[in-house]
């Protein structure tokens, strides 16, 4: 079972609180710097560390902005795929009203059953602990078993099973593909990259010299604000079936809905 307990916070609380500490480190550290250097020593070197600055911080912005844009592709790539998910298999539930009983209803009542699976088990079973649940894959299977294993008699019933072993294939392919939202999508090579480029471009502000202090340290919590807010949101979007900001199940609540529930 992963650990994902950060993830469980509010988006809101967690991103205060972060941007909070982070803002007190760096002030706290910056102003010890104030107080062992003087600006007079920093002040001759101001044109020097701000090309670095400028540099280090572009590199850092390209970075951040690519790793945001692809987890948030993520993220909205997770909804479309659950919509997918459940569509697929409201067109097999559609397409089993012409099967012959009791292979029909069999497969009707299985869907039903997968259907509030994954409303009830599956669902909150991703948001607390990141993993699918077994039993709603192994109903997925059974349906699936189901429409392959029927045996038409007629043209009709023919293209039937055809037209649901198409939706069962669509269905199948977007469960599995929900499922890899599952794992993590930023490599651990990039966190390491927007931590350490964080701490480096906060490091590089203490070495500009200001004569006023209050107004350099207020420049460096701006700074650490935007770096957290950006990490943690980040660290959101990079889960979007997970936590206290997954992605909804509209479309499975739609499916099961009282006015759209499988008869």
């Amino acid at each position: 079972m992963k650990d994902n307990t950060l993830l469980q916070i509010p988006t809101g609380l967690l991103a205060c609180v972060t941007t909070l500490v982070t803002v007190l480190i760096a002030c706290s550290l910056h102003a010890i710097v104030q107080r062992t250097v003087k600006h007079e020593i920093l002040l001759p070197h101001n044109a020097v560390t701000g090309v670095i600055l400028t540099v280090i911080g572009t590199l850092y912005a390209v970075i951040l902005g690519f790793v945001v844009v692809v987890v948030w592709q993520g993220y909205t790539s997770a909804s479309d795929v659950v919509s997918s998910e459940a569509n697929a298999l409201a067109k097999v539930y559609r397409l089993a009203r012409g099967i012959p009983e009791p292979a029909g209803n069999a497969i009707r009542r299985h869907i039903t059953a997968y259907a509030q699976a994954v409303l009830t088990d599956e669902w909150p079973r991703m948001v607390r602990t990141g993993e699918s649940d077994r039993q709603t894959g192994a109903i997925a299977q059974l349906i699936a078993n189901e429409v392959v294993n029927l045996k038409p008699t007629t043209n009709a019933q023919t293209n039937l099973q055809a037209a649901m072993l198409a939706a069962i294939g669509q269905f199948l392919d977007d469960r599995r593909s929900r499922l890899t939202y599952l794992h993590p999508r930023v490599p651990e090579i990039l966190w390491g990259v927007l931590i350490f480029g964080g701490v480096v471009l906060l490091v590089l502000t203490f070495l500009i010299g200001l004569e006023s202090r209050l107004l350099q340290l207020i420049m460096t919590g701006a700074l650490a604000s935007m770096i957290a807010i950006s990490i943690v949101t980040v660290f959101d979007l990079e889960s979007p079936l997970e936590g206290a900001n997954h992605v909804n199940p509209t479309a499975w609540e739609i499916f099961a809905g009282p006015a759209n529930a499988p008869r």
